[in-house]
């Protein structure tokens, strides 16, 4: 029989179950730090710039793609204390298919580990109240869980997944493992499941190793870690010293208290499938915990062959014991409810039916009756408008490139898609 986790001593004989060796049952007594790492929200207003005494408002001299105009707003919650800067806001919508007062803004990521989740809230809804907007939608969030990675069993499991000795539940979908070669040996730092532009992608990665190969060590990551009972001593973090260039010094160190990262990005046509989001569920650790749990539902779920003769040979594999991470950061599960099913498994295949429909509008010419179809499809599903959108400035961008369409008239487009508002 075969044994699925090598941090397990030999149980053929003894155990029959190996989900038993794995996870979090190695060693649920370890440290876990859960929260946000990534926030993108969509206000309604005209943001007022004038007059402000409580913020600083740093205007950028050119906008992005799809917003005019893009301002860094710094602010402090107390007098005492410089202003720090919380978000980029972006406004003023180059494209007139998106509302003309929707307003988006993108936190910064040291927010979500210098102060708690209920704080920043205040924080959030003082400054947007003083720029006189008010939360429409949120249009991307990052859920991550950092646990050790020895304890779970996390490494392992990745390369037992490489093999195929494990297996990944539910439909097909595309898997990308992050590796590196050093000395001969290949190392295994990470695996992405599902694509970057769906409405969920897990990432499951070394944040140690990010931490120490990347261009900015985030000390208040490290002092987030510390604050949950990480021992960042013995990870011997504190002693990668930098080089006067600005590269890092190699040096040896013990990775097997390395820290790993379990990591959802959502994004809006994802969450609109919950029942009354609202903006409190944000900051709510409870409701995330029970998103991040939910999300990995029929996506990132494991399963083993048993090897036995009979008809169901897969069984479930636990990387991590959400149950159990769940007493260890106090967190209540199973708060999420969902809306009743409104949207088809055809969803993704509109979806393509729809960035289709609008290349052709672009091959032939921009003739209407390619658009005609989209708008009907739009103004029957509000999801799938907020989906669009969201989506049509990269679309027409990319449609811009290709030698198969010589010319793209955005006032032409623009006037087209408002017939049929």
């Amino acid at each position: 029989m075969l044994t699925i986790n090598s941090n397990c001593e030999n149980t053929e004989k003894k155990e029959k179950n190996p989900i038993k060796c794995n996870g979090i049952q190695l060693d649920h007594s370890q440290s876990a730090w859960f929260g946000v790492d990534y926030l993108v929200l969509s206000f309604k207003g005209s943001p007022l710039l004038k007059g402000q005494k409580s913020l600083k408002l740093d205007m950028h001299q050119y906008g992005n793609r799809t917003y005019k105009k893009m301002v860094d707003v710094y602010y402090s919650p107390s007098t005492d204390k410089p202003k720090e800067k919380y978000f980029i806001m972006n406004f003023e919508p180059k494209s007139e298919i998106i509302e003309s007062d929707l307003v988006q803004i993108k936190l910064e990521n040291h927010l979500f580990y210098t102060r708690s989740m209920q704080d920043l809230k205040k924080e959030i809804e003082t400054i947007t109240e003083l720029l006189g907007i008010s939360f429409h939608s949120c249009s991307r969030l990052d859920l991550a869980l950092d646990v050790h990675g020895n304890s779970h069993g996390i490494s392992t499991s990745l390369k037992q997944l490489n093999q195929g000795t494990l297996l990944f539940a539910g439909r097909p979908k595309e898997i990308a493992f992050y590796t590196k070669v050093k000395k001969g040996v290949v190392t295994c730092n990470g695996v992405g499941i599902g694509k970057k532009s769906a409405y969920k992608y897990c990432r499951i990665y070394n944040k140690t190793n990010e931490i120490l190969i990347g261009k900015n060590s985030k000390p208040y990551i490290l002092d987030a870690w510390r604050s949950v009972g990480f021992d960042i001593e013995s990870m011997n973090i504190l002693n990668y010293d930098y080089a006067t260039n600005g590269q890092k010094k190699n040096f040896n160190r013990d990775t097997n208290n390395d820290i790993w990262r379990y990591e959802y990005q959502l994004n809006r046509a994802y969450l609109a499938k919950l029942k009354d989001f609202t903006f409190d569920n944000i900051f709510d650790k409870h409701f995330l915990f029970s998103l991040l749990e939910e999300a990995k539902k029929n996506h990132s779920e494991l399963k083993y062959n048993t090897g036995k003769s009979e008809i169901n040979k897969e069984k479930d594999f636990l990387m991590l014991d959400f149950k159990k991470i769940a007493q260890r950061i106090k967190a209540v599960r199973g708060v999420i409810e969902r809306l009743p099913r409104t949207i088809k498994d055809t969803f993704i295949g509109t979806q393509r039916l729809i960035k289709g429909n609008l290349r052709n509008y672009f091959s032939y010419g921009q003739k209407l009756e390619f658009l005609m179809p989209i708008r009907q499809i739009l103004d029957s599903n509000p999801i799938l408008k907020d989906w669009y959108y969201s989506k049509v400035s990269n679309y027409i961008y990319e449609f811009k490139k290709d030698t198969k369409i010589n010319f793209i008239n955005e006032n032409l487009y623009n006037s087209h898609f408002e017939l049929y508002c």
